[in-house]
């Protein structure tokens, strides 16, 4: 049985509370060994405390003066009849059709190579938030606890501190680092949505308002993309690290969680069928983004990883 939501949060206190409630929800599904099932989630986004919140969060953001191909930028939205602004974001939602992104090139960090972000228009970039904003406490309880990139309450200096910790404490000193070449680019949209769907974002309205986000095209160019998510989206970061959440899972499974058996053999004419099952960790995974570290306590183990 799943949870229905669908009444719509009357102010910012009764909305934040109905977020921390889908976060507990799902923590107690963990321990019970339960699907997560949640429907509804569309009212809760188009909100009006929902759209007020997302625009307070953009309107903090440094980015909140750049425009997307509309040339508009946050202020010609907080200069506009507040209830005009409320009904306008509800009504694109009920029928979305995301606006294409501005391409613009920055310097990648250190290095004198460029890479592409996509620039959504302010409403586009208030839906998203929107939708972020609700989505993130159910799938956020359920990501893999050592990727620690674009994250609440995560960041780089954390990730350190990790691998710090394990370098100090266990003998896990061989490192294994990679990074997702393009990853950005490469998320096939039909596999990322089963994923959400996976993880109890059942609401179809809201998947579809997904999936057209993530197709949004690019201004001047022809094709709409059919794979990755757009760099520069509000929505993106959380969408990619759900995507990525599959390798941390596969890799947590393999090595830090694989149960080590040792059987004893014949013993002064008796045989025992005793056998020693530890969850001896031999390898630790550590993610950033598409970033990656694997510690591991064996040149043999960083080989076969």
């Amino acid at each position: 049985m799943g949870t229905k939501l669908g009444r719509a949060p009357s102010n910012e206190g009764e909305l934040n509370k109905i977020l921390q409630k889908l976060y507990s929800n799902v923590k107690e599904n963990q321990k019970l060994n339960k699907a997560n099932n949640f429907t509804g989630l569309l009212e809760i986004i188009e909100s009006e405390a929902n759209i007020v919140t997302a625009i307070h969060k953009i309107k903090s953001n440094k980015g909140s003066k750049t425009s997307g191909v509309d040339n508009k930028i946050i202020r010609d939205y907080l200069d506009k009849n507040y209830e005009d602004v409320i009904i306008e974001v509800q009504a694109k939602l009920h029928n979305y059709k995301p606006s294409n992104v501005k391409r613009v090139w920055i310097p990648k960090p250190g290095k004198t190579e460029k890479r592409p972000l996509g620039i959504p228009t302010i409403i586009d970039r208030i839906i998203q938030e929107c939708v972020r904003n609700v989505i993130e406490p159910i799938l956020e309880a359920q990501m893999f606890q050592h990727s620690y990139g674009f994250r609440p309450m995560r960041s780089a200096d954390m990730a350190v501190s990790r691998i710090k910790y394990i370098l100090f404490q266990t003998n896990c000193n061989w490192a294994v680092e990679g990074d997702i070449k393009g990853f950005f680019d490469n998320i096939n949209h039909n596999v990322l949505i089963q994923s959400l769907w996976n993880r109890g974002i059942r609401d179809k309205r809201v998947l579809k308002i997904i999936k057209l986000m993530l197709k949004a095209g690019v201004m001047n160019e022809m094709a709409t993309s059919e794979l990755g998510t757009p760099q520069g989206g509000i929505i993106s970061p959380l969408l990619a690290n759900v995507y990525l959440d599959n390798f941390d899972r596969y890799m947590s499974r393999e090595w830090e969680n694989k149960k080590v058996r040792k059987k004893y053999s014949r013993d002064d004419g008796r045989i025992s069928s005793m056998r020693l099952t530890t969850n001896l960790k031999q390898c630790y995974l550590i993610r950033y983004a598409d970033d990656w570290v694997i510690l591991t306590d064996s040149r043999e183990n960083a080989e076969k990883t």
